[in-house]
C-alpha cells in the first residue's frame, strides 16, 4: 500500500503579501497606496513571497523651482519641475512614456525614511530681477529626486536641477535637467530666453521647457515642459489634473497682448503676461512656478514652486 504521507508536496506555496504602515493609506482593489506629503517613514513588517508580493511601485517627486521674479518689466524664465523617479512592478509599465519607468523595488523588513522636498520660495516683488529659488530633494530608500532648477533673469541661464529652469530674455541659456544624472532621466532642460522681452519655459519630466522665438516676426513662445500622468498606477492623489506630476513653469513676457505662457501639465504654474498674474506650481506635484516679470502685469501673482510627494503602492491580498 502506498503511503499518503507525501500527498501534498507538489502543492503551490500559500501566497504571502507585503505589510507596511506609514503616510496616508488608501486601498484600491488588491493594492494599498501610501501617500507622503511631508516627512515620515514607510515601515515594512512583512515582505511576502513570490506567490503574493515582494516588491513595491514607487513615485518620488522632488520640489519644483520658483520662476524668476522681476517687477519692473521684461521676460524672465519659468521654474523647472522637481525631478521624478518612478518604478513599477508591472513591466512594461502601464505608464507612458515607459522608458522613463524603472522596475519595482524589492523591500525588506525595516523602516524606510521618507523625505518630501519643498518648492522654491516666491520671488515676484524684486525691482531689478532675481533668479528663482530651486526646489528641494525628495527621497525613498536608495532613490533621490533632485529639486527643480530656478528660472533666471536677463541674459542669464536657468539653474540646473531635476528639470532645469528657463533662461531670461536676451538669450539666457537653458538650465540643464537630470542633474545630478540618474540611470533613467529624472527630468529635462529648461528653454532658452530671447529678445525682446521673452523668457524660456521651465523643463518638465517628459519634455523640455519651450525656448522663446525672436519676436517680431515670430510669435513669442515660452510654455513649461509637460509632466507625466501617473494615475494608472498611483491613483488620483493631488496632481493637476489629479494624478499628473512634474510640469515646468511658464515664462513671462513684457510684450503687450502676448502670453500668458502656460505651465506644463502636471502642476506647472503660468508665467505672467501684460495683464495677467503669474501662478505658483501646484502643491504636491513638483510643478515649477511661473515666471513673473511683465510690465503692467498684476503684482499680486506668485511664482513659487510646488512641493513634492512620495507615493508607494503594493499588492496586499
Amino acid at each position: 500500500m502506498v503511503s499518503n504521507r507525501f500527498r501534498f508536496t507538489n502543492e503551490a506555496p500559500t501566497a504571502q503579501y507585503i505589510a507596511a504602515t506609514g503616510g496616508t493609506i488608501t486601498t484600491c482593489g488588491n493594492f494599498k497606496i501610501h501617500t507622503f506629503t511631508g516627512p515620515g517613514a514607510f515601515c515594512v513588517s512583512a515582505t511576502g513571497n513570490a506567490e503574493g508580493s515582494t516588491s513595491v511601485d514607487y513615485l518620488v517627486v522632488a520640489g519644483g523651482a520658483a520662476g524668476a521674479g522681476k517687477n519692473d518689466g521684461g521676460g524672465v524664465g519659468g521654474g523647472g519641475s522637481g525631478g521624478i523617479r518612478i518604478g513599477t512592478v508591472s513591466q512594461p509599465s502601464p505608464l507612458s512614456p515607459s522608458p522613463l519607468v524603472a522596475p519595482g523595488h524589492s523591500v525588506s523588513v525595516q523602516s524606510y525614511p521618507i523625505v518630501v522636498g519643498g518648492g522654491g520660495a516666491c520671488s515676484t516683488n524684486v525691482p531689478n530681477g532675481t533668479a528663482g529659488t530651486s526646489g528641494s530633494n525628495s527621497s525613498f530608500s536608495s532613490f533621490t529626486s533632485a529639486g527643480g532648477g530656478g528660472g533666471n533673469d536677463a541674459g542669464s541661464a536657468g539653474a540646473a536641477g531635476g528639470s532645469g529652469g528657463g533662461g531670461g530674455e536676451a538669450c539666457g541659456g537653458a538650465g540643464a535637467g537630470n542633474t545630478p544624472a540618474t540611470p533613467i532621466a529624472q527630468g529635462n532642460p529648461g528653454g532658452v530666453g530671447n529678445s525682446p522681452s521673452v523668457g524660456g519655459g521651465g523643463g518638465g519630466f517628459t519634455a523640455a521647457g519651450e525656448s522663446s522665438a525672436p519676436s517680431p516676426p515670430a510669435s513669442p513662445t515660452g510654455d513649461g515642459g509637460a509632466g507625466i500622468n501617473a494615475g494608472p498606477i498611483f491613483g488620483s492623489a493631488n496632481g493637476s489634473p489629479a494624478g499628473n506630476f512634474g510640469g515646468g513653469g511658464g515664462a513671462s513676457t513684457g510684450q503687450p497682448a502676448a502670453g500668458p505662457f502656460v505651465g506644463g501639465t502636471g502642476g506647472g504654474g503660468n508665467g505672467n503676461a501684460h495683464d495677467q498674474a503669474s501662478t505658483s506650481g501646484v502643491a504636491n506635484t513638483g510643478g515649477g512656478g511661473g515666471a513673473h516679470g511683465s510690465t503692467g502685469a498684476p503684482q499680486g501673482g506668485s511664482n513659487a514652486g510646488g512641493s513634492g510627494i512620495v507615493i508607494i503602492r503594493y499588492k496586499f491580498q
